[in-house]
């Protein structure tokens, strides 16, 4: 298993069993991010590497007091699922579905 944060790319990537997941960003501030686009192998199969992946972005992030916007679906869902990160969020979603 690999994980790294390319800063070239804007973009984090996880090699897991083989696979790539990744997921990219783009910078509309020094410390405010938008993730915008996850590319996951096999929504179905592959949930385990994207539980990796965006707990090793959004740890990132929080570490690194970046302040960040979902508009990817993947990262909303994945922030309604664990709503103890809402700190993250540049402007907090509603959390309360799900």
């Amino acid at each position: 298993m690999e994980l790294f944060h390319d800063n070239i790319q804007h973009k984090f990537v996880l090699t897991h069993d083989g696979k790539e997941f990744s997921t990219s960003y783009r910078m509309l501030g020094h410390k405010f991010w938008d993730f915008y686009y996850t590319t996951i192998p096999n929504a179905e199969i592959d949930e385990s590497g994207k539980e990796i992946l965006l707990n090793y972005v959004l740890d990132f992030v929080k570490a690194n007091h970046i302040k960040i916007r979902a508009t990817c679906l993947s990262v909303q869902e994945f922030l309604v699922n664990h709503k103890y990160l809402k700190e993250v969020l540049y402007h907090p979603y509603n959390l309360n579905h799900a």
